[in-house]
């Protein structure tokens, strides 16, 4: 590929003449030469001049601004030359050689003078340390323990949040040298200030990263290394030293304090225009006061006062630096209207290219900022068209095209104004394209960070590979690759464009960060087409989206004996798969109720209390909330009356945007202690009469509990108590024999029953007519057992005859 370049000097005005004598002589100057210095004879660096010895009545030297020339060929400085001040009108400060060029003409009687080109190379020095243009601290600002020798710098303080992510970059200003690239601005340094009485085995909280950029001194940044803690440490104190690329070096030193702020998440993001990575404007140098020349619009997500932006001009990192020059240019805080705010003059080179560094920063505390910089090109106003004068001239061209593909012939014309005025044509020349291009991506890798909650097909962000191919070979496509499979069904990029869209439902539980490699390539052949690859890495932010679940017991037992102050369950185990404040986990107690299918207390929520009525929430009389963690027993309990009750527990987590809950149901099982003694119901007293038959059944005794009973006092021989069922029967002989032979043997025969039966002795007769007391002892079986003895017969059995 060629490129056509066509140069000329800022003065063109030689016509088609011929016989004309024009001679190139160069001569060179170091930096800083003072006035009246002679830098030699036009005519002894041209040999065939050497000897030259015819005399000239008149001669000129044009332009004679910075030269003086004599008769006899002799040229002069006419003022001191300083490099830095003069290689802003020739646009050659960045380089090490800035050239002033001029024109001998020498008069004599000939038609046609005798012309000398004159070129003076002008070499830089590095005289210029580097330099921040900020103030020094005042004193009340200063900590006592500081050295006096850091109270002369420049002195610069900025603050963090303790809640900033490691990897936040924090916006420096750029020191600034006034010397060519060469002795320009470096290197970067960071040192820390520690107090004599600190650990001197400090971490490193913070770096430098410097980056460039197309702005004059690139960007400066100090990132975030380690989680900050503003408890463990309040303020940072560095030395920021700029050094230049001389031998020896030269530095500038800026005094830092980094103030770490108590915890606004989101910066304000500038809109910028598609397709532009470098904002640049043009002026017209007429431009009236107050007219609007930008107007520059930046979002927050937050709400409130942390997405009240406003914007300012970082006066410090912006360029010309000079405040008599910034001061042209107002912005207006609330709208970010640019508007001019002074006289802009073309013709003053300070005010051909201004470079504008916009902050745009919320209310939030403490405030997030973001910035841009734009370019202003002031551009010249000419009512009078040129005057024309063209020759012939011959150029060079190169063999890469630009990055349109394209050969770009400039014709410059100028008039004779004064200052001169100029305007170009552009004549291009279209060039067969060859695919010698890789794709290049805007960074080294890509980082982004969402929340989890993204919907799908939502942008995340863009990835953006150039190739300077023209056509089908610079058109880029993209793709995906991962180490993980599965992460590529949760995101995709369009081939296209290379915006990151969501492709499935995104779960930070399932994982919090996501890896890619991104593969871009040119429209070459198969067997041509270059690729490049860079990293793209997505970390998911948190949102409330799991409540709160318990894992404990889901049923405790609990002696109905037991005292105030008993632990029903130590330990009320919740987790919550959210993080930070999401996933803490509060618990409140939602009171207790009988075992029954209806709950009063279903549906209760933390709102629906008001303080008090949360406090109260803690206890119920019976059971206790101690530290939300544990279950204390703060009443009585008794089993007879309920047997299981149940307690609701309502989980809450602390999410500020919402908050999830959960309600758990504890069955608390009250066990059984033997502390009620047994109790005769029935009966209360029973009547017989004579001639009744043995075993028959007198009266049935029904106690509660149901355990064992037993027969005493003077009744007892002539009944039977059954212990098990309660049946009470007589217990006589009508038959001699039969009770002799039951005395005799030791048998008494009372029943095929299989229950106990107890007797106090064996009658072998009836009892006489009269009144029989019986009492029946009562006893259960627990440990240890409860007696009662109920005296219900001392009134109650009669026997009289029977009835004819």
């Amino acid at each position: 590929m060629l490129i056509l370049i066509w140069t000329t000097l800022s003065t063109l005005s030689i016509g088609f003449t011929f016989g004309q004598k024009h001679y190139k002589v160069q001569l060179s100057l170091g930096d800083n030469t003072g006035p009246n210095f002679r830098l030699g004879n036009l005519f002894t660096h041209i040999p065939s001049l050497s000897s030259y010895d015819q005399t000239f009545p008149s001669h000129m030297l044009k332009p004679d601004r910075e030269f003086e020339l004599k008769a006899n060929g002799d040229l002069f400085t006419k003022l001191p030359l300083d490099r830095d001040v003069v290689c802003a009108r020739l646009k050659c400060c960045e380089k090490a050689v800035c050239t002033l060029q001029a024109e001998a003409y020498f008069f004599t009687s000939e038609p046609h003078p005798l012309v000398i080109e004159v070129l003076v190379t002008l070499s830089d020095e590095n005289d210029n340390p580097p330099s921040f243009d900020l103030r020094p601290g005042e004193p009340d600002n200063l900590p006592g323990w500081l050295p006096r020798h850091y109270h002369s710098l420049p002195y610069l303080q900025i603050t963090v949040a303790e809640s900033a992510n490691i990897g936040t970059q924090l916006s420096l200003p750029c020191a600034h040298d006034p010397d060519s690239r060469k002795f320009g601005v470096s290197s970067y340094e960071l040192r820390s200030i520690l107090h004599p009485r600190a650990n001197k085995s400090q971490r490193n909280d913070f770096r430098l990263v410097k980056q460039t950029s197309k702005s004059p001194n690139g960007e400066l940044h100090l990132l975030v290394s380690q989680n900050l803690d503003r408890e463990r440490e309040a303020a940072y104190w560095f030395e920021l030293r700029a050094s230049d690329g001389g031998n020896p070096s030269l530095t500038g030193t800026l005094l830092l304090r980094v103030k770490v702020d108590d915890v606004n998440d989101h910066p304000p993001v500038f809109i910028q225009p598609r397709h532009h990575t470098e904002l640049s404007i043009e002026v017209k140098e007429n431009t009236e006061f107050g007219h609007k020349v930008y107007t520059f619009r930046a979002t927050d997500a937050d709400l409130g006062d942390n997405a009240k932006i406003t914007y300012i001009i970082d006066r410090a990192s912006s360029y010309p630096r000079t405040n008599s020059q910034l001061n042209k240019w107002a912005l207006d805080e609330e709208t970010g209207i640019l508007t001019v705010s002074g006289i802009l003059d073309y013709e003053n080179e300070d005010d051909r290219k201004f470079v504008l560094r916009i902050v745009a920063r919320d209310a939030g505390t403490p405030p997030l900022s973001a910035t841009t910089s734009i370019t202003i090109l002031l551009t010249d106003v000419n009512d009078n068209p040129p005057l024309i004068d063209i020759r012939r001239a011959a150029f060079d061209f190169e063999e890469d095209a630009d990055k349109d593909g394209n050969i770009n012939v400039i014709i410059s014309c100028m008039d004779t104004a004064s200052p001169a005025l100029s305007s170009k044509a552009v004549v291009p020349i279209a060039l067969q394209d060859l695919n010698d291009n890789w794709p290049v991506f805007e960074r080294r890798s890509y980082q982004f960070a969402v929340y989890e909650n993204l919907p799908r097909h939502s942008e995340i962000g863009r990835i953006q590979a150039f190739d300077k191919d023209r056509g089908l070979l610079g058109k880029v496509t993209y793709w995906l690759t991962s180490d993980v499979p599965a992460n590529l069904d949760l995101i995709e990029i369009s081939p296209q464009t290379g915006f990151i869209l969501t492709k499935g439902e995104l779960d930070r539980e399932q994982s919090d960060t996501l890896t890619f490699r991104v593969t871009a390539a040119d429209g070459g052949a198969e067997n041509e087409r270059k690729t490049n690859t860079t990293t793209l890495t997505i970390r998911l932010l948190d949102v409330n989206d799991n409540a709160p679940v318990y894992t404990g017991p889901w049923e405790v037992h609990i002696a109905e004996d037991a005292r105030a102050g008993s632990v029903v369950v130590p330990n009320l185990q919740f987790y919550d798969r959210d993080s930070g404040e999401n996933g803490t986990v509060k618990v409140f107690f939602g009171g207790h109720s009988p075992y029954s299918p209806h709950n009063p207390y279903d549906g209760m929520r933390p709102s629906d209390l008001n303080d008090d009525e949360s406090q109260r929430a803690n206890s119920d009389g019976v059971f206790s909330l101690l530290g939300g963690q544990e279950l204390v027993l703060t009443g009585s309990l008794d089993r007879e009356t309920h047997s299981r009750l149940l307690v609701r527990l309502i989980a809450v987590d602390c999410g500020r945007v919402r908050q999830l809950t959960s309600t758990t149901t504890l069955t608390v099982t009250v066990d059984d202690v033997n502390d009620n003694a047994p109790q005769l119901l029935h009966p209360r007293n029973a009547t017989l009469l004579t001639g009744t038959p043995d075993h028959s059944s007198v009266q049935f005794i029904n106690m509660n509990p149901l355990q064992r009973r037993k027969l005493v006092l003077d009744g007892a021989e002539y009944f039977f108590l059954d212990e098990q069922l309660g049946h009470l029967r007589t217990s006589w002989q009508k038959d001699n024999r039969a009770a002799s032979k039951a005395t005799e043997t030791g048998e008494v025969s009372t029943n095929t029953n299989s229950s106990r039966e107890s007797r106090a002795s064996f009658s072998p007769r009836p009892p006489p007519i009269g009144l029989l007391a019986l009492v029946v002892e009562l006893k259960d079986h627990g440990h240890p057992p409860q007696f009662c003895a109920s005296d219900q017969f001392d009134r109650g059995h009669f026997l009289g005859p029977l009835p004819s």
